[in-house]
């Protein structure tokens, strides 16, 4: 992906996913060896917990995002979304 983004290798998982579109779509959660749960989420998870979309910032490309949106059709499923824009 960083050579689709036309920048430097990511340093991390986590530096990867916070140049994801949308803030909220930036986090992944998953089990360590111990069975605890391990939570990445560069922006945090009050805009998913809040659903709340908005563009994250280090995503440059404020008409693809917009198409994006438009494309997934998620209002569809979850009608009490709020989309903030920049």
């Amino acid at each position: 992906m960083h050579e689709r983004n036309r920048e430097r290798p990511y340093s991390s998982i986590e530096d990867a996913m916070k140049r994801w579109p949308e803030t909220a779509t930036a986090t992944g959660i998953s089990l360590d060896s111990d069975g605890r749960l391990i939570v990445i989420a560069p922006h945090g998870l009050d805009d998913l917990l809040g659903l709340t979309f908005r563009r994250s910032p280090f995503f440059r490309d404020s008409e693809s995002y917009r198409r994006r949106l438009k494309s997934k059709m998620w209002l569809n499923s979850w009608p009490r979304l709020k989309f903030l824009e920049d």
